[in-house]
């Protein structure tokens, strides 16, 4: 895979990960300042929501998806415990006698600097799925890179439009790029802190750790 990263970017985006997570010390997480100041930024957005507020310029964004897609449901995930909010647009789904094919667009912008990502996903599990049988969900990620034109042209281009407007400043990360490049010796939030793994993507540290590598194939 061609490196989509350039070496500045990604000095760039260590220093990002540093100021919030003590790197080479993944276990001092909780005593370590930029950490504390990451849960800060984490409890003000809960806060806001619990308060029935909105959060700007965010809402202003899921409104004018849910305007752009008005035949797809737009669902939006900032309640969750990320560093960044989350929203994810349905786009639809096939299913036959075996397998069944749902296809979302997830975007995700970071609260810890200026940067976002969007990954288009297509999940693939039988028909007969179980999670209490079969808990590895098997997923295959597209992202703007290997989507096909068709799927630029009618989604990523009317999405990356859309953020342009409310997050001028904003930068855009390759889901892919960022899912390849490894920080080791830290440990994003939301993982657990007395586990032996201390070497996660980058995207877990700016954006959340709800992709586990271990499920994923790239197409």
């Amino acid at each position: 895979m061609r490196d989509m990263l350039s070496v500045e970017l990604k000095y760039k985006l260590l220093q990002v990960i540093q100021q919030y997570y003590p790197v080479g010390l993944p276990y001092l997480n909780a005593k370590y300042p930029g950490y504390q100041e990451l849960r800060s930024i984490l409890e003000s957005k809960i806060n806001t929501l619990i308060k029935e507020e909105k959060l700007e310029p965010w809402a202003s964004l899921v409104e004018r998806l849910q305007i752009v897609f008005p035949q797809k449901p737009v669902y939006d995930h900032a309640y969750i415990q990320y560093p960044s909010v989350w929203l994810c647009v349905e786009l639809g789904s096939q299913e036959d006698s075996f397998l069944k094919r749902t296809t979302n667009l997830h975007v995700y912008i970071s609260l810890l600097a200026p940067y976002y990502t969007i990954s288009l996903e297509e999940y693939i599990v039988p028909v007969t799925y179980n999670e209490n049988l079969a808990p590895s969900l098997v997923s295959y990620y597209k992202t703007y890179q290997t989507a096909s034109i068709i799927e630029k042209q009618q989604y990523f281009d009317k999405v990356l439009e859309a953020i342009k407007v409310y997050y001028a400043a904003y930068t855009y990360l390759d889901f892919h790029a960022i899912h390849f490049l490894k920080i080791t010796g830290a440990i994003p939030h939301g993982e657990d802190e007395e586990t032996m793994h201390v070497t996660y993507p980058a995207c877990d540290f700016l954006f959340g750790s709800g992709s586990k590598s271990g499920t994923l194939h790239w197409v």
